[in-house]
């Protein structure tokens, strides 16, 4: 751009420094060299154009590899992953709670975990809920827990006790 710049400043100032010594002696020649001159700075002005249309292959691999390198894919599916699986967890603490607070449970005697459709990395769809009861849990019926939990989240769930 700098070199741009000083070029169109240096062709005025030669273009205007002809103009005004051929003026000044004949002023027939003056309108072709003015003629000239104009064709001179169209020239300049259109060269950075020119240059960009000539070497439009290689700006056009120069802006895909900015974007490969700004869009990367990888780092994309990996975030959606830790993001899926990070609210697969509240999920699963969220429903534990709740059976918890539902069934006066002791905390260590639940565990929640859930199968998603890991193949949707932008929504989470939870296929299946599985709920182990523990210690004094076993003892209360798992059909219960197993509709409370089905109508609290609507999918498809199992209750195994041990």
């Amino acid at each position: 751009m700098k070199k741009y710049i000083s070029t169109i400043v240096l062709v005025s100032i030669i273009g205007g420094i002809v103009i005004n010594l051929i003026s000044q002696r004949d002023t027939g020649l003056k309108k072709y060299i003015s003629f000239v001159v104009g064709l001179i700075y169209a020239i300049v002005f259109i060269s950075p154009i020119v240059s960009i249309v000539q070497n439009t292959d290689v700006l056009s691999e120069n802006i895909s590899n900015m974007l490969s390198q700004v869009i990367d894919t990888d780092k994309i599916d990996k975030t959606n992953q830790i993001i899926v699986a990070s609210s697969v967890d509240k999920i699963c603490d969220g429903i534990k709670k709740a059976i918890i607070n539902e069934y006066n449970f002791k905390e260590d005697s639940v565990q929640v975990s859930a199968i998603i459709d890991d193949k949707n990395l932008q929504a989470i769809v939870i296929d299946k809920i599985e709920i182990t009861l523990l210690n004094e849990a076993t003892w209360y019926d798992g059909d219960k827990v197993k509709s409370y939990v089905t109508d609290l989240v609507g999918c498809k769930v199992e209750v195994h006790k041990i």
